[in-house]
């Protein structure tokens, strides 16, 4: 190889250096730089996926934190009967009951005529109290957002 290098003239011999520069750069680029950096890439992509699942799950665990602190607050609140709940959120939401029938360990309650997201939040409240809906039969008044609630069944939960 030696011999033949020296029987070549210089022009071809700076052709061959050239070339196998080229060559050289290409390999080293393609072999390895060009993984190198995907795989830098890739691994970027994943640290910021972990950082935001990271952030999702501190801002899950704060309201996760607040939730039960709410819950033990209101549970802290919760005193009396059923039907004493039952009476006491009822005049809060300001929501007329016309008939509380007591049944074994549920109360039957019949209201002739609420707005309805009264209702509802009337219910929302009797939920953190802890007291459940365990069937309801209403039907919409002749005036807008009104509601005749025929039936409705509430339990303490326990």
């Amino acid at each position: 190889m030696i011999e033949k290098w020296h029987q070549l003239q210089q022009r071809e011999r700076r052709l061959l250096i050239a070339m196998a520069a080229a060559i050289f750069v290409l390999v080293f680029y393609l072999l390895i730089w060009q993984p190198l950096h995907n795989s830098v890439a890739a691994s970027q992509q994943r640290l910021q996926a972990q950082q935001n699942t990271l952030e999702w799950m501190r801002t899950s665990v704060s309201r996760v934190l607040l939730s039960r602190s709410a819950t033990a607050k209101s549970s802290a609140k919760v005193s009396g009967s059923l039907s004493q709940r039952v009476n006491r959120t009822a005049s809060q939401h300001k929501i007329k009951l016309s008939r509380i029938q007591p049944q074994k360990d549920e109360l039957s309650v019949r209201i002739d005529k609420a707005e309805f997201n009264a209702l509802l939040a009337w219910l929302q409240t009797l939920q953190r109290q802890r007291v459940e809906v365990t069937s309801i039969d209403l039907s919409r008044e002749d005036e807008v957002g009104m509601v005749q609630v025929r039936k409705l069944q509430l339990r303490i939960i326990e």
